[in-house]
């Protein structure tokens, strides 16, 4: 058995299991390409095992704070499936391993978007609706201890995203001045900001069209773009979350035992 296939195999393993695993051997894969290629193989394995599409992409690692602590200086990206969108907004804690919970923007394709896109293209192409990310991962202990390889190959922390209603928006509105706060059974958790995301998210969906161009992919329409937390994310625990968000709305999600 190949390194790749090794590697694919003990994260597969994860799921079966359900037991999250201590470390992810990385060093034997030298590049951010060969490491983006462990992560697609181990989407096909998942995809060809529980079924399921690519919907969209999560873009991770968008404060440049936690770029410094990771000694980066970049995002990355993993990968959404169909089944990690929350279509009832109810989920049981238990078809996570270590969860949290962050509040951000949400794109959404209605065309293509061409290779050569500008900001003003990938605004006049979406539509923008709130979201509440569970980013998860088969790492134990992850938050603050994993690594950048790890990080991709473990696909970004994808979760699963809870998305409210998307809006057309031009390319005069201020994206970079959106507020949301974060309710916990009604109870304010946390807020944050929009330039909390390398500015303005909009800067984290251009780093990911330009990040699949240079693989030569094209972002397609009805594409899902999980563009990067406002906040702090924190453990996720049962119970009723809520992110209200500067005019995009608001958005819930339940967590059940």
């Amino acid at each position: 058995m190949g390194e790749r296939q090794q590697t694919v195999s003990t994260l597969m393993n994860v799921y079966r299991t359900k037991e999250p695993i201590a470390t992810i051997q990385t060093n034997q894969y030298h590049s951010a390409k060969e490491l983006y290629e462990v992560q697609e193989a181990f989407i096909h394995e998942k995809r060809k095992e529980q079924g399921g599409s690519i919907s969209g992409y999560k873009v991770s690692l968008t404060n440049t704070d936690f770029q410094k602590e990771m000694k980066t200086n970049t995002p990355l990206y993993g990968m959404i499936l169909n089944q990690d969108i929350v279509a009832t907004k109810t989920i049981s804690l238990k078809e996570f391993f270590s969860p949290r919970v962050e509040a951000e923007l949400v794109f959404i394709t209605k065309e293509d978007i061409s290779l050569v896109a500008d900001i003003n293209e990938i605004i006049e192409k979406s539509r923008i609706a709130p979201g509440i990310d569970l980013p998860d991962s088969r790492i134990q202990n992850w938050y603050v201890n994993i690594s950048v390889p790890e990080l991709i190959i473990d696909n970004a922390l994808t979760g699963m995203v809870a998305i409210g209603e998307p809006q057309k928006i031009d390319n005069a509105f201020k994206l970079d001045e959106i507020g949301v706060t974060l309710f916990h059974n009604e109870k304010q958790i946390s807020t944050g900001q929009s330039t909390f995301v390398l500015g303005n998210p909009l800067n984290a969906v251009k780093w990911l069209h330009e990040q699949l161009a240079s693989e030569g992919k094209v972002i397609k329409k009805g594409t899902i773009i999980s563009s990067g937390t406002f906040m702090q994310p924190l453990p996720l625990e049962i119970g009723t979350y809520r992110a209200v968000f500067d005019h995009f709305g608001e958005v819930t999600v339940e967590i059940v035992a």
